[in-house]
């Protein structure tokens, strides 16, 4: 909450939340990955014969975005940008870039 109410203050003029892995020493984000099942997003991925990784249409609909309508789901499926997998899917790295509709 501390970082939320900073926003309150008129001298913030915007707030940034940064989400990562921190591993211990000796440890990846393997690791840290694999200590917990896997999300559903992921059994509806593919990746492709050049390496990038993106989501099946039907697991945009029911995993990604559940909560809009189909077609904007669908839409948001056909206009993903790409993620080139740098180790395995569910590795410590992955480049993520946005390349416009595929």
């Amino acid at each position: 909450m501390a970082v939320t109410e900073a926003g309150n203050d008129p001298k913030v003029a915007a707030l940034v939340y940064v989400s990562a892995f921190a591993p211990d020493v000796g440890e990846s984000g393997s690791s840290l990955i694999g200590a917990h099942p896997a999300p559903p997003a992921l059994s509806t991925i593919v990746t492709d014969s050049a390496g990038f990784v993106y989501q099946t249409i039907d697991g945009m609909a029911k995993n990604i975005a559940p909560h809009i309508p189909v077609a904007e789901a669908q839409l948001l499926a056909v206009t993903q940008g790409w993620c080139m997998s740098v180790t395995p899917l569910g590795g410590a790295e992955v480049v993520s870039r946005y390349s416009g509709a595929f």
